[in-house]
């Protein structure tokens, strides 16, 4: 959901072809997730579990991907996990 809010895609939206999403600010994610009820306490515990979830880390921190504004962006992805067919996200399971 927080992807799909209008209000946030100056710092998260879904790559052009919805199989990854991608987030400018780690600070702005953590707040939004904090604010969604998970208690999530730092980044890199958001990363960790992302990785406990299977998701594949298309970037990493000395290698954000630049966008045509200049803005860069760290890029996560999961099979199950597309903009297009959100009830695969039920498929998601922990490691």
């Amino acid at each position: 959901r927080i992807i799909e809010e209008p209000k946030n895609e100056s710092w998260i939206r879904w790559t052009e072809d919805g199989t990854a999403f991608k987030f400018s600010s780690s600070e702005k994610l953590l707040a939004a997730l904090q604010a969604a009820g998970l208690r999530a306490q730092n980044y890199h515990s958001v990363e960790k579990n992302l990785n406990d979830y299977r998701f594949n880390r298309l970037t990493d921190q000395r290698r954000k991907i630049p966008d045509t504004d200049g803005k860069l962006w760290w890029m996560f992805s999961h099979a199950m996990f597309h903009r297009d067919y959100p009830d695969q996200i039920v498929n998601i399971q922990r490691r």
